[in-house]
């Protein structure tokens, strides 16, 4: 219940950019760093690097990222 909570938060919340109907993104889908669209493509490039970093199995890393519009 935690999980699916700070899933839901990190998409809705105040000033998230919206993709869509929520903010979330993944590696699974949904080019300067002025725009959502940079910022996932960013991220989803140093996924590998990160779970190198991290100690993790990229298999098993499952990550959520949003947006906030900076006002």
């Amino acid at each position: 219940m935690k999980k699916k909570n700070y899933i839901d938060y990190i998409a809705n919340r105040p000033r998230v950019e919206r993709i869509g109907g929520h903010g979330l993104f993944t590696d699974a889908g949904r080019p300067g760093y002025d725009r959502g669209e940079q910022w996932m493509a960013l991220l989803r490039s140093k996924r590998a690097m990160l779970c190198r970093e991290m100690k993790i199995d990229s298999a098993s890393l499952r990550w959520y990222a949003a947006l906030l519009k900076i006002l």
